[in-house]
């Protein structure tokens, strides 16, 4: 049983390693995620989304939760509000989908238990 453990930890842990590909330096690999990351925020502003800041606000019963996605240049911030305290629960700093998954990540948590979502 060890073997198959420490066997599969072993696939899993090559398997996550990431190279560049033949004829491609990490250089390139840099500028490419950083064009990436400037181009989905162009994305946004186009699509009318603030690029500073985004939300939502869900609610069940008497309860209410807020999920604030900050953005700091090519950094965000995740803020989740509940009973009045405001805690920051991720943060990035230099790409913006890890805080866009998190925030979604806690508002489908709140709708699979009951709350509403809209966005604020």
């Amino acid at each position: 049983m060890k073997y198959l453990i420490w066997t599969l930890l072993t696939i899993f842990l090559v398997s996550c390693a990431s190279t560049p590909k033949s004829g491609e330096t990490a250089d390139t690999t840099q500028a490419k995620d950083a064009e990436k990351t400037a181009q989905k925020a162009e994305d946004a502003t186009k699509k009318g989304a603030s690029p500073s800041a985004a939300g939502v606000e869900c609610k069940w019963e008497t309860e209410t939760r807020k999920i604030e996605n900050k953005t700091q240049g090519e950094g965000c911030e995740v803020i989740y509000t509940k009973n009045g305290t405001s805690e920051t629960v991720g943060s990035a700093t230099n790409d913006l989908s890890i805080c866009e998954g998190i925030a979604k990540r806690i508002q489908g948590n709140l709708e699979n238990n009951g709350f509403k979502c809209n966005a604020i």
